[in-house]
């Protein structure tokens, strides 16, 4: 689906707290994204821009800095 809103803001759910909350903004709005985390690290892979284009870029957010780094380019 084409429907949706483009967003850099992610949540995730705090299991000790109950509570959700908001993580710092990732640097590339998107939408369809995919997601995974792998050793207490969380990876937005891919997904779309605004204008509906791929994007080839995979950010992890780390805990431990609360911050978002680019870390990968998807090959197409």
């Amino acid at each position: 689906s084409e429907q949706g809103t483009v967003l850099s803001t992610a949540e995730c759910f705090d299991f000790n707290k109950k509570a959700w909350g908001t993580l710092a903004p990732m640097i590339i709005a998107r939408k369809q994204v995919g997601a995974a985390v792998l050793e207490g690290q969380l990876y937005a892979v891919g997904g779309v821009n605004r204008e509906y284009a791929d994007l080839v870029t995979v950010e992890c957010y780390s805990p431990s800095t609360s911050q978002w780094t680019s870390v990968a380019s998807l090959n197409k």
